[in-house]
């Protein structure tokens, strides 16, 4: 089922594996450097993989779409989280992580989506996801979009901190990804 679900959001998505494994590197940095327990790595890595699951339940048109989205078209992608929530309740491997899935879009300043929560409301995992997540679309090329340098992302993170990212989190994100520019 699992295998199923991940093949058909491939073909309807741009999400690709090397995507949801990016994810799992810049995570796993985070949560080395956090120190975090192994129930919050593995909450990570089932996050990175399984984040999107709920696309599969919104039109290939508007996933496809390579222009901007109009409001209702917005609305709608705002669902796979909700979808994506009702899938890994009954996915035995995802089922842990069902409440992340629903809020991995949820914003430290409160504006994110479903609207749950905020500020340190947040699980730590999903502020953690958020940052990754956000980093990895700035960094690659999207149909939409394309990428932004490095610098550019790691500069848009500092101007989203205490807005859409934890600014603690945000702080030692950058950190990190500056020592890894270093050594590349």
């Amino acid at each position: 089922m699992i295998s199923f679900l991940k093949n058909k959001l491939k073909k309807i998505t741009y999400e690709t594996e090397s995507h949801y494994e990016r994810l799992k590197v810049l995570t796993k940095l985070m949560a080395d450097a956090l120190n975090l327990s192994e129930k919050e790595k593995k909450e990570l890595e089932l996050l990175s993989e399984f984040h999107d699951i709920g696309k599969i339940g919104i039109s290939k048109n508007i996933l496809q779409k390579e222009g901007k989205l109009n409001r209702e078209e917005w609305e709608n992608i705002k669902r796979h989280s909700e979808i994506g929530y009702y899938i890994a309740k009954e996915i035995k491997n995802a089922s842990i992580i069902d409440e992340l899935i629903l809020i991995h879009h949820e914003r430290w300043g409160g504006d994110g989506y479903p609207g749950l929560y905020k500020n340190e409301e947040i699980p730590l995992v999903a502020r953690i996801f958020a940052l990754a997540d956000a980093y990895d679309m700035m960094v690659n090329d999207r149909p939409f979009k394309s990428r932004m340098t490095k610098a550019a992302a790691l500069e848009e993170t500092r101007e989203q901190s205490g807005r859409q990212f934890d600014p603690k989190l945000a702080e030692i994100f950058i950190s990190l990804m500056q020592k890894e520019e270093q050594l590349a």
